[in-house]
């Protein structure tokens, strides 16, 4: 997973990006383009407001989806084949380096395929911490009750 703000990934200079990152870039940009967004010819700036409120939306059911597996105990770590809770995905992620939550949605995107689909670029892109913890907040909030 690359480890760049959705803006970052549609605006950056063509001559830092790696080749992953412009083929990032251009799917990105692709699906903003479906989504109605419009590129501003005399500014050369892309709108995509459409496209973060598409991802916003996009990880937070992958996160909920996550959620409801682990409280379920239907979470499945793939190398094992066990059911694991948030928690021991907490874990495995600081092993990793990576988010808990990016961890938890991985494992939970391998459920339904068909739903949340692993080529999708939108996956690929990081929520701003500042964006994912109000929803990591929701999360524990909602579930309590």
């Amino acid at each position: 997973m690359m480890r760049w703000s959705l803006s970052r990934s549609i605006t950056m200079n063509l001559m830092v990006m790696t080749i992953e990152e412009r083929g990032l870039r251009k799917k990105l940009r692709a699906h903003a383009r479906q989504l109605d967004d419009t590129y501003n010819q005399a500014t050369g700036i892309m709108a995509i407001d459409q496209l973060l409120t598409e991802c916003a939306y996009e990880h937070w059911h992958r996160m909920l989806f996550a959620r409801f597996l682990a409280e379920n105990h239907l979470l499945i770590e793939p190398d094992s084949g066990m059911a694991i809770s948030l928690e021991e995905c907490e874990e495995l992620a600081r092993e990793e380096g990576l988010d808990t939550w990016a961890l938890a949605g991985r494992f939970a995107q391998a459920m339904p395929p068909q739903i949340f689909r692993p080529d999708d670029p939108l996956q690929q892109v990081r929520l701003a911490r500042n964006h994912q913890l109000p929803l990591e907040a929701h999360l524990k909030v909602s579930w309590l009750k």
